[in-house]
């Protein structure tokens, strides 16, 4: 009697009593007990809801349909197709939508959908690298605060590319704890480069903008280095090579904070050698091998003896046990590598002498505040904090 009252009130006039009922009708209609006949009624009853000219009916059925498991599919599919405002709990909610309904909705639909959907609970890899690769800023930021959301680091990688220069993508993806190593060194060059021409660091000489600016980062990049484990030491390796980072400069900062297992996987990787024969190579400074190598991985000849001293010096010291990450030891490193390098030095104007001057320089106040004064400071505070 009440079903029957109910589907008679399915077909008012009145669309605030035809919203009514909708709930309590899809409740019977899922109940096991209830007369096949009457679920026939029932089912036939929903689908005029499905089609009714007024939205407050659909938008009902769409809320008590959405978080049902055991909703039949054509009912959620042809709700998730409605207009936005009716088919987004559906969207969002519906457990019944398949990888493949999504990816179809995601195909012919716009961004307010794809914000929706990048916030469903358990989105899958296929899905979320859909909406990584079609999505823009605010999706793709649903996408990476979505803490159940299974993301690859390919996805991540494709994100990052795709909306490197909006600084809401950056925030978005540096909370998260998966971040490929890779990713946060392009975030951080991103922001280096940005800072060039920000207002911010207007106060300061572009030239010596352009210097703080690329000393932390290879600063930040070598700290990065050292934490990383063996695999995201490989893919660094690898995007800094493929932008055209991995360069003397970088590699002669390594060595001196004693890190010369990055040092010979960088030879090894410009080199295109294999790892065991590049570290034999590159610990033969005295000899020919080191010098092949060398060439081989396309360094630039005027650094080549500042290198060979360098190598020299670290693994000695390295041998010795002595931890290089420890400022006073690399001073005395660096105090090391100035004496022998001034002797072989022709001209004041070596820019590998003022390379090792900096660094001298760097090691002397680390540790303590920076010597920059005013914007300079501030500049120098901003990266490094973004790059942790």
């Amino acid at each position: 009697m009440i079903i029957n009252l109910f589907l008679r009130h399915l077909y008012s006039s009145d669309p605030n009593i035809r919203s009514y009922v909708v709930e309590p009708l899809f409740r019977a209609f899922l109940c096991e007990r209830l007369d096949p006949a009457k679920r026939d009624m029932i089912a036939n009853g929903l689908l005029t809801i499905l089609n009714d000219e007024n939205p407050l009916p659909r938008l009902c059925f769409s809320k008590a349909i959405a978080r049902e498991g055991n909703a039949p599919h054509h009912f959620v599919v042809a709700l998730m197709r409605d207009n936005l405002d009716i088919a987004a709990p559906v969207i969002l909610y519906s457990p019944v939508l398949r990888d493949y309904d999504l990816e179809e909705l995601i195909s012919e639909s716009d961004e307010q959908t794809y914000e929706i959907i990048a916030s469903r609970l358990h989105l899958s890899f296929d899905v979320s690298s859909l909406l990584a690769s079609q999505g823009g800023v605010l999706s793709c930021i649903n996408l990476l605060s979505n803490p159940t959301a299974f993301i690859s680091q390919d996805t991540l990688a494709l994100i990052a590319e795709r909306h490197i220069n909006d600084p809401r993508v950056c925030v978005a993806i540096l909370e998260r704890t998966d971040i490929p190593i890779s990713i946060r060194q392009m975030l951080m060059t991103t922001l280096c480069e940005a800072l060039i021409h920000d207002q911010y660091v207007a106060s300061v000489p572009p030239q010596r903008v352009r210097r703080i600016i690329r000393e932390t980062w290879e600063r930040m990049t070598v700290e990065m280095i050292r934490t990383a484990d063996e695999n995201e030491r490989r893919m660094l390796i690898s995007h800094l090579r493929s932008n055209d980072k991995l360069n003397a400069s970088l590699l002669l900062r390594a060595l001196i904070y004693g890190d010369f297992f990055f040092f010979e996987e960088s030879l090894a990787d410009l080199a295109k050698l294999p790892m065991d024969r590049a570290s034999r190579l590159a610990k033969d400074y005295s000899g020919l091998g080191f010098r092949a190598l060398y060439d081989c991985a396309g360094l630039p000849p005027t650094a080549y003896i500042g290198f060979t001293i360098t190598v020299r010096n670290v693994l000695c010291m390295l041998e010795a046990g002595y931890d290089l990450t420890v400022p006073s030891l690399r001073r005395h490193l660096l105090e090391q590598i100035l004496d022998d390098y001034e002797i072989r030095s022709t001209s004041s104007e070596d820019a590998v002498l003022k390379f090792f001057l900096r660094l001298y320089d760097e090691s002397m106040y680390e540790g303590s505040e920076p010597i920059y004064e005013g914007s300079e400071k501030n500049l120098q505070g901003v990266l490094e904090n973004v790059a942790a």
